[in-house]
Formats: C-alpha cells, structure tokens, sequence
C-alpha cells in the first residue's frame, strides 16, 4: 500500500478474500474459495492516423463514417477472437487503409526474443566506448556464435578488458548496438541485464576465491548464491561433480592456499561453470602460469566450447595461441586489427 493514496487495483485483486455465511442454526460458514482469476489480457488500441482534409468537401463525411465502422468491425472481432491484429491485404483494408485503426489483444507474457535481435548468440554492430573524451573500443563489428573460443589478443590498453566489460553488461556502448543472447544490451533495462548476467560466467584474473572455504564450498556457495532455490545436498553433488569436469577430482577438502596456481584458475573455472551459462568469459587466465599450466588451461577452454559452452578470453600472449587453431580476434588502440578464423571451420563476420 502507498502511503496517502491507498493500494492500486491490481493489489487489491490480489488480496485473499475469505467469505462467511450465515446457516440456519445461526453459526458462521467459510464458503470456499474461488478459483483463481486468470490473467487478462490487455486491450491495446492504436488510432490510426488522421486523414489529409479532401478537397471534395462533401467526401469528409464519408471517409469518417467508413473509418468509424472498420473500427468498431475489428474492435469486435479483437473481443471475440483473442488473438493479435494481423495486417490485411490491401485489397481487404478497405477504401481508406491509411485510416484503419489498429487493435492489439496482448498479454504480459514477455516474448522469448526480441523481434529484430540477430541469430548470432553475440553481435557488435559498430560499436564504441568512450571513458570520458578518450575511445576505449571504436567501431567494433564482431560476431560469435554458440560453441565458439574467441580470444581477444592485444597489448595493455587496446580494449580487451572493455570488451569483457560489456559482455559482462557492466558498461554500454556509447555508440553502435551489442545483442548478446537476444538481449539488446545497448537500450535494454537494467533487470533484463541483471538477468542476462545469470547466463555469463566470469573467470578473473586474480581467481577470487573465498581463502577461508574448501574447493567443494567455493564452487557450491557460487552456485548457491547464482540460485537460492538450489538445496545444499543438490549444490555440493554438481560442485563434486564440476571440480571432476576440471580435473580436480579428490581435492574437494583443499583451500585455496593448498592448491597450485594451475589448480586455482581450475577451480575458479569451475565455480564459474557450476551455474551453467551460456557464455564463459575469462580476463588473462594464464597471466601468472607457467607455459605449461596456461597450455593446460587453454585446452580446458577448448574442452568447454566443445561442449557447447561460449568462451571469450582476453590474453596479451600470442605465443600460447600459435598453432592452436583457436580463433583470435586482435585489437590495438580499441580498434579491430585482423580476424583469424578457426581453423578447419570457416566464421563469416558481418
């Protein structure tokens, strides 16, 4: 309830109602209940657009008469038949089509794409990001589809970390337009990025692990805090199960600090995978391992792809993706430099 003004309608028909009658004996009865109302369907009625004044004075009366009856036609039919206005042929619109109004019967339900949302999973359409007056990411067009490892390759300060940025919905694109999983992430509303977030796992640079929890709890209070509807016992059994996918089987009782640099960016790998999401994004996994450990680690992310998981990393080692067949995007100043495809698979950039 709102203080001064009282609860809105839709409140009030919410509110559970408990009815009694009065019996011959003169006792109280609870009548039961009724079942629920059913959502509603909204009436959305578009008026068409005002006619150009005819230069036959005497049509006027005509052209309004006709438009007021396809109105009030359609608006029966949208009470009669629930469904959503279609366009007509020309040829069945009537005299004056450009004065047809429209009638949409819709519901809340949101739809599970946006209309003109692109078919690639992830899609930059030139787009930049400027901090400021200084251009962290200028004119970026790229496109990753699903199942895909994308690396983005390039010295301090060419825009990896902003592209990583705006996968993760933290910042907008102060020009051009970004769809990230039907999600129009550059004009959407903030819930719909918090949303859209639950389907992004992140591995940072710095691991991030909680010091004081084991392997099996940092993976399974992630997943139980990406989702409060999880019991314990069913968090702990995927966290085991996660911490085997990466090789860390046997280790569930090891903190961090009792685990290489190798086995903290699994186990950080893991903790992002446990909530399943559709998109990984890694900011310089293999930053502080050796040559080695960062080769293991890349071929984990390959591992990940093929299963159908995204992955988009940042690195500024060429070296550790030569000859991997891995696509690699590089960027310099913000700028989009070259764009090598994966190997044996041939990925169209729009």
């Amino acid at each position: 309830m709102h203080e001064g003004i009282g609860p809105f309608p839709e409140e009030e028909n919410r509110r559970p109602v408990l009815s009694l009658q009065k019996g011959e004996d003169g006792r109280l009865r609870l009548l039961p209940r009724p079942p629920p109302v059913q959502a509603r369907p909204r009436l959305e009625v578009q008026p068409a657009a005002l006619p150009e004044a005819p230069d036959d004075p005497n049509a006027a009366p005509e052209r309004t008469e006709g438009a007021a009856q396809l109105f009030q036609t359609q608006l029966l039919q949208a009470l009669q038949g629930p469904a959503k206005w279609a366009e007509e042929e020309e040829d069945e619109a009537g005299p004056w089509p450009e004065m047809r109004p429209r009638v949409v019967i819709s519901t809340d339900e949101p739809s599970p794409r946006t209309a003109n949302a692109p078919v690639r999973l992830i899609e930059f359409q030139s787009v930049t990001v400027r901090y400021g007056k200084e251009p962290a990411l200028t004119d970026l067009t790229l496109a990753v589809d699903s199942g895909e490892l994308l690396a983005l390759v390039g010295p301090s300060g060419a825009g990896k970390t902003t592209a990583l940025r705006l996968l993760q919905g933290l910042v907008r694109p102060t020009s051009g337009k970004l769809w990230i999983d039907g999600v129009a992430v550059h004009r959407t509303w903030a819930f719909r990025i918090r949303r859209l977030r639950r389907r992004i796992g992140v591995v940072y640079q710095d691991y991030r692990l909680l010091t004081n929890r084991t392997a099996l709890e940092n993976v399974a209070f992630a997943l139980q805090v990406a989702d409060l509807t999880v019991p314990r016992a069913e968090a702990r059994r995927r966290a085991e199960a996660q911490l085997g996918q990466v090789g860390l089987a046997g280790r569930d009782t090891a903190r961090p600090d009792q685990l290489s640099g190798g086995q903290q960016q699994r186990l950080a790998i893991a903790r992002a995978l446990v909530t399943r999401p559709r998109i990984l994004l890694a900011d310089e996994p293999t930053a502080s391992l050796d040559a080695a450990q960062a080769r293991n680690v890349l071929q984990l992310f390959k591992q990940i792809s093929d299963s159908g998981t995204t992955v988009v990393l940042a690195t500024h080692d060429r070296g550790l993706l030569s000859g991997s067949g891995v696509r690699t995007v590089r960027l310099s100043q913000g700028r989009l430099v070259s764009d090598e495809p994966r190997r044996g698979k041939l990925w169209v950039i729009q």
